[in-house]
């Protein structure tokens, strides 16, 4: 309010009033709907939930929270009470609906016999809708289902989309990469044949399809019960040393492609057998003057010494028969000879083998 006092001769005083209004403040969201962890601006300044905040105008702003209720509900209205700080007090209320933030997940399982896919969504708001970054006809009038069945002819991306609206208005998402169904395969293969007395490692060589993720197992047995298992690191190829004399030892591969499993299985039994054979004789001597390979746990054997022209020198299908280094009745030279043993081992009495080794003769 102005007063002018004006005082004019032989006349009263006379006050006058000047009154400056002040104009209505006017205050809009640039939403209404506001996630947990969202900023609104009102008057094109910051606003968040209890927080004060002023106007680029003339006259400040201030907001006072006035509703505080659980953030993580639903449906919460958020009341505040915008007031000028100087000139005429203007009142405009606001009131901005504050939804929580809803998490989406996706849960998929594999069918690998009818290389299909089954796709659960989950999603804590009333509006759901499903996309995908390469065109499926399998969602055609399934949109909004929460469970679908798939069977993708190329990567895709599924998306599950939630709201509170059908159109967006809180929206959160989640997606997921499907490739079509395939079965894995599981193929290995070991070395050696068998494991011996002298030698109990082995190699075991994973042969499928190299993008597959693998676990190995070994199980060893000793008389018909286990007595070792053992984890050995998901590699291409392992090398694996028997814990123990065993009896035999049971390889297992089991491989994934993410959603479908496949196993394949491999066993090495142990040789018992033992084969000794010198490395060197002297006929003409009167010890160690015949050569003789000694074995155990074969049969059906057959021996046979070549010189280095590969003439065959001596030739025996019992090993109780001892070269005395000649052949024909004739002294044979001195030098280095191949025998090469072929047998059958108790311990595989359906497999024929071999074994081969060098002898010096010495005059």
């Amino acid at each position: 309010m102005d007063i002018d006092a004006h005082r004019r001769t032989h006349l009263a005083t006379i006050p006058v009033l000047s009154l400056l209004m002040a104009g209505q403040l006017s205050a809009q969201a640039t939403y209404d709907t506001l996630v947990v962890g969202d900023t609104i601006y009102i008057n094109n300044c910051r606003y968040s939930n209890g927080m004060i905040y002023a106007d680029d105008a003339a006259d400040s702003v201030v907001g006072r929270h006035t509703v505080m209720t659980d953030p993580s509900a639903h449906d919460i209205i958020v009341g505040d009470t915008l007031e000028t700080v100087s000139g005429c007090d203007s009142i405009v209320g606001i009131e901005v609906v504050r939804f929580p933030y809803v998490p989406v997940a996706i849960d998929a399982t594999a069918d690998c016999h009818i290389k299909q896919y089954r796709l659960v969504g989950h999603a804590d708001a009333p509006f759901i809708r499903w996309k995908s970054d390469h065109p499926d006809p399998a969602l055609e009038g399934h949109y909004t289902d929460s469970v679908l069945t798939l069977a993708p002819q190329q990567t895709t991306t599924y998306t599950l989309v939630s709201d509170f609206a059908v159109s967006e208005l809180c929206p959160s998402s989640g997606s997921i990469t499907l490739s079509p169904v395939s079965f894995p395969t599981a193929s290995l293969h070991l070395k050696p044949e068998y494991l011996t007395l002298d030698n109990m490692e082995y190699d075991a060589y994973d042969i499928g399809p190299a993008d597959q993720t693998r676990s190995w197992m070994v199980h060893e047995y000793l008389d018909g019960n286990i007595v070792a298992v053992s984890t050995p690191p998901p590699d291409k190829h392992i090398r694996c040393q028997a814990s123990t004399v065993v009896d035999s030892l049971q390889v297992t591969l089991a491989v994934s492609n993410g959603f479908c499993n496949d196993t394949a299985t491999a066993s090495l039994q142990l040789l018992r057998a033992t084969i000794w054979a010198p490395n060197v004789f002297t006929p003409c001597l009167e010890s160690n003057n015949r050569f003789q390979i000694l074995t155990t746990g074969l049969h059906a054997t057959e021996l046979n010494i070549y010189n280095r022209q590969g003439v065959l020198m001596f030739h025996a299908t019992d090993l109780e028969q001892q070269w005395d280094g000649t052949s024909g009745g004739s002294c044979c030279q001195q030098g280095a000879y191949t025998w090469c043993l072929e047998y059958k081992a108790d311990d595989f009495p359906d497999k024929t083998q071999k074994a081969v080794g060098t002898v010096l003769l010495l005059r």
